[in-house]
């Protein structure tokens, strides 16, 4: 549980139909018309637009047909098993059900003739490829985003329920699809999202290596953070097709994927109104089982259009570009370059890039004045600047930690908060249920990322020690003058620097795992080593 928001969030939709929306000038608040008002809005995102950049490549390509049919002798293509589907459902955690209303639960429990009626669906399904209709509709509950105006429909973000029915079989389909990939190594080396052994630990260690290197080889370092607008939304279906079909894929797998992608609707819910429904023309649904990796697919091209030399890191739609020079005028020339490509990439596949949300931070550790880097995107210049947050952690430009220590402690002091009010002494929660709280509260949050910023210094590192204590005084009901340690027995809990200790082991023999990925040699390679015996102050990544 790493988001306490959630209750937050399902208040103020619940609240939605006693409230106003306004979009493209129009203010309502009847919330069956604020439903109307909601799909139009999402299901817009997905229209193609013949003016946009690219477009008429984009036309042309569509235009040519793809053969679809199986060439026989595909090991994917055999009807699902039962242990297949058992591996499935148990994978399976509870949630709102879906527009169907049936839950996870009902399918776990069923019977086993039931179980064998379902299997028996899903293969006639696979093998005749007649995709049921009910399951192409998705209800959207739009949730809005911290900070946003709530009356604008364009502060929402839309959250999809869909059948979970469709979501076993979609469970069945992607693991077929991904072993697929992984075996013919078609995903890039530096796609971590949602891949067996990788993780965004994964993707901050990787972009922290790069920052550690260029610091030692007195280099300056920019990296740009790209945002992508509407990424799900502007997945180009038919390029999603075109480039499974051109990694080898054919029959059963393709065609299930093209029915999946095709004829889809969306209804939107406000309190118990729904709208009417509306058809999607491209994208890919949110919260479904295979979006994920399909769009894993349709961004995968990007990282082949980087200029050598040119570092880089993609947790699905996070992308992140780096390069290291010992002067700015080559570091600018070279990452000019290499924003060019990819924005031209991004036009040619449909993607758009916020140029307001993408900024540049230029990483060093040397002394003096350093010009920040001149960089343009879409003809508009990069803000530069001196922290950004990226895959849950704030990097600042010496990679000192500081203002994601302050982010960590005011997200935690929120949590700190519950506690008080729960840990009244005439009554409220109970110890055991105050430390449960602490560990899944508290805990996760002062933990993640721990192996990437265990690089601060000793003195900054204990800034979140009080937090933990604070915690674990609260739930214990102890003073705030016991002795630390012995408050930590007490309660079952490691100090901090031990628990990260045990995290950097973990992740230690986790990266070695794969030895001979390039993620693994780009991390654990010693030749910083000299440099760090000559410069001790430098930032240590966890590798050396």
């Amino acid at each position: 549980m790493y988001s306490t928001k959630s209750a937050e969030l399902l208040g103020s939709i619940l609240c939605l139909s006693h409230q106003s929306c306004c979009l493209l000038g129009r203010t309502v608040a009847d919330p069956k018309t604020v439903a109307d008002l909601f799909v139009e809005h999402f299901a817009s995102n997905s229209r193609k637009d013949p003016a946009a950049p690219g477009a008429r490549h984009r036309q042309s390509m569509e235009s040519l047909s793809v053969n679809f049919s199986s060439t026989g002798g595909e090991s994917y293509k055999v009807p699902f098993s039962v242990s297949e589907l058992q591996t499935a459902l148990s994978q399976c955690h509870d949630s709102s059900s879906g527009p169907d209303d049936i839950p996870y639960a009902f399918l776990r429990h069923m019977s086993y003739s039931a179980f064998t009626f379902l299997l028996n669906l899903y293969n006639m399904i696979w093998h005749t490829g007649d995709f049921p209709s009910s399951w192409a509709v998705a209800v959207i509950l739009p949730f809005p985003k911290p900070g946003k105006d709530n009356l604008q429909a364009t502060n929402y973000r839309p959250i999809s329920l869909t059948s979970y029915t469709c979501k076993v079989l979609e469970k069945m389909v992607n693991v077929r699809l991904m072993w697929y990939l992984e075996r013919e190594n078609y995903l890039s080396s530096v796609q971590y999202g949602f891949r067996k052994m990788r993780s965004t630990t994964d993707a901050l260690l990787s972009l922290e290596s790069s920052i550690c290197e260029a610091f030692a080889n007195h280099h300056h370092q920019v990296t740009v953070f790209f945002d992508l607008e509407k990424a799900y939304d502007t997945a180009r279906c038919h390029g999603i097709l075109r480039s499974l079909f051109n990694f080898g894929l054919r029959g059963h797998l393709l065609i299930f994927i093209l029915q999946f992608l095709s004829r889809r609707l969306l209804r939107v819910r406000v309190g118990r109104f729904l709208s009417e429904a509306s058809a999607l023309n491209d994208g890919v649904p949110e919260g479904s089982i295979l979006s994920v990796t399909l769009f894993a697919v349709a961004i995968n091209g990007v990282i082949d259009t980087l200029p050598d030399g040119v570092h880089s890191s993609l947790y699905i739609d996070d992308l992140c570009i780096s390069f290291a020079a010992a002067r700015m005028s080559l570091t600018e020339g070279k990452f000019q370059l290499a924003i060019n490509r990819v924005s031209r990439w991004a036009n040619i596949n449909g993607f758009r890039f916020s140029t307001s949300k993408t900024v540049a931070m230029n990483f060093c550790y040397n002394r003096g004045v350093h010009p920040d880097p001149d960089l343009y995107l879409s003809n508009r210049h990069l803000s530069c600047v001196e922290a950004t947050r990226h895959l849950g952690l704030v990097f600042d430009n010496r990679l000192t930690w500081v203002p994601h220590f302050r982010s960590l402690k005011a997200s935690c002091r929120k949590a700190l908060s519950l506690f008080r009010v729960l840990s009244h002494t005439s009554w409220g929660a109970d110890r055991d249920t105050l430390l449960l709280l602490h560990r899944t509260l508290i805990l996760p949050k002062l933990e993640y990322g721990c192996e990437i910023y265990s690089s601060a210094t000793d003195a900054r590192l204990r800034v979140l020690d009080s937090v933990h204590h604070a915690g674990v005084c609260l739930a214990t009901g102890s003073f705030r003058t016991s002795l630390i340690l012995s408050l930590l027995v007490h309660a079952g809990f490691w100090p901090l620097d031990l628990r990260r200790q045990s995290s950097l082991f973990r992740c230690w023999f986790r990266t070695h795992r794969l030895p001979d990925s390039v993620h693994c040699v780009s991390i654990l390679r010693d030749s910083r080593l000299q440099a760090y015996a000559t410069r001790p102050s430098l930032p240590k990544h966890f590798g050396l």
